[in-house]
């Protein structure tokens, strides 16, 4: 029975999940994200000429890996300093949770637009219709901010419409 390249990665995915082998997980995270900048930098260096749109995707690739980044740093945990207390259990770590469970969403919200621009659609100019359109909300959410804004960046906002 062949289940096709997509499910077979769900579930190589499933089960390192289930695994809970944390020190493979994170090798994975950093491995993927990793090999995508990597794939970006190479476009980079033999000057391969990209879509506007395009161009835009690496940076979605550098925020994912950056908060993969940042996750496995937060994974290892903090020891409490302080100025004022001595610290008894240095061997102690605490982890970030709350940080860690922000990271996980925006990663997850990073994810699904890079998805939802360069992965859901083969075609050309349906691809270019979502990354116009992400443009455009992003323009008319910075032209809110900015009416609402004091009269110093008066210029900035006429220069944004």
């Amino acid at each position: 029975m062949d289940l096709g390249k997509e499910t077979t990665w769900v579930l190589e995915f499933y089960k390192l999940y289930e695994s809970r082998n944390i020190d493979e997980i994170k090798k994975r995270m950093f491995d993927i994200s990793d090999t995508m900048i990597y794939l970006h930098e190479i476009l980079a260096e033999k000057n391969i000429k990209l879509q506007e749109k395009d161009m835009y995707s690496e940076q979605l690739v550098i925020k994912l890996h950056l908060q993969n980044l940042s996750l496995l740093e937060l994974s290892r945990g903090h020891s409490i300093k302080s100025n004022f207390y001595e610290n008894k259990a240095p061997h102690i770590k605490f982890l970030d949770l709350s940080s860690i469970i922000t990271i996980v969403r925006s990663q997850y919200e990073s994810l699904l637009m890079y998805q939802h621009l360069y992965i859901n659609s083969d075609c050309e100019n349906e691809q270019k219709l979502r990354f116009e359109s992400w443009i455009m909300s992003s323009m008319m959410l910075r032209s809110k901010v900015f009416s609402r804004s004091t009269a110093i960046d008066r210029e900035r906002f006429e220069n944004e419409q």
